[in-house]
C-alpha cells in the first residue's frame, strides 16, 4: 500500500492537478464574460454636452441616448444665457456611461434672485456703496441735495421711484443714491426735501 507521499510523486496526481487548474481557469474566463455581459460593461454612451441647450431639447437628446435626466434647482442666474437654459450638468459631457444612467443638470431660473435694501439711510455714501454691492445691487447714479450731512445717504430710488429700506429688487439692479452735498439748509426747506423723497 502506497503512502501519501508517494501519491504526491505519482502521474495521477499531476494529471487531476492540471484538471483541476484548466477547470479553475476555465471557470474564471466564464465568470468574467458573464459579468461583462450583465454589467454592459463593453457598451458604454458618450454622455453629450447639454450647456446651452434648452430644457426640451436636452431632454430629446438624452432620450434618444438612451440616458435619463434630473432636473436640480439652481439660484445663479446667468445672463449670457436664455431663460430655462442649461448651465451645468454632472457627469460632464464627453464622459463615458451606462446606458439609462441619470443626468442631472441645473438650469437657468428666469431672471435674478431677489434681495432686500439693507438699511443705509444716514450713513456714508461709501459704506452704503459697500453694503449694496455686497447684497448684490449696483449704483447707478448718485444725485446731491442740499444737506448738512455731506456725502451722507438721504434716500434711495430705483427707476425714477423713491423705495423704502427692506425693499426686494432684483440682484444685479441698478439704484440711484440720493446724498447730501454738505450745505445748511433751513428746517422748513428740509422738510420740503424730505417730502419730496
Amino acid at each position: 500500500m502506497g503512502t501519501f507521499k508517494d501519491f504526491l510523486k505519482s502521474k495521477v496526481f499531476f494529471k487531476q492537478l492540471f484538471g483541476a487548474l484548466v477547470i479553475s481557469v476555465v471557470a474564471v474566463l466564464l465568470l468574467m464574460q458573464i459579468l461583462r455581459m450583465i454589467t454592459r460593461h463593453d457598451k458604454s454612451i458618450t454622455v453629450p454636452n447639454l450647456i446651452g441647450m434648452e430644457l426640451d431639447e436636452a431632454s430629446d437628446l438624452i432620450a434618444d441616448q438612451k440616458l435619463s435626466m434630473k432636473v436640480m434647482d439652481s439660484s445663479k442666474y446667468d445672463p449670457n444665457y436664455p431663460k430655462y437654459a442649461i448651465l451645468d450638468q454632472s457627469p460632464k459631457a464627453l464622459k463615458e456611461v451606462k446606458a439609462k444612467r441619470k443626468i442631472y443638470v441645473s438650469i437657468n431660473p428666469s431672471g435674478y434672485a431677489s434681495v432686500s435694501i439693507p438699511d443705509i439711510i444716514q450713513i456714508t455714501k461709501r459704506n452704503a456703496i459697500s453694503k449694496l454691492n455686497a447684497v448684490g445691487l449696483q449704483i447707478d447714479t448718485i444725485t446731491y441735495i442740499p444737506a448738512l450731512g455731506k456725502d451722507m445717504v438721504y434716500g434711495i430710488k430705483f427707476k425714477g421711484d423713491s423705495i423704502a429700506v427692506g425693499a426686494q429688487l432684483p440682484r444685479m439692479s441698478k439704484i440711484e443714491l440720493i446724498c447730501g452735498d454738505g450745505t445748511r439748509i433751513k428746517v422748513e426747506d428740509l422738510d420740503e426735501l424730505e417730502e419730496e423723497l
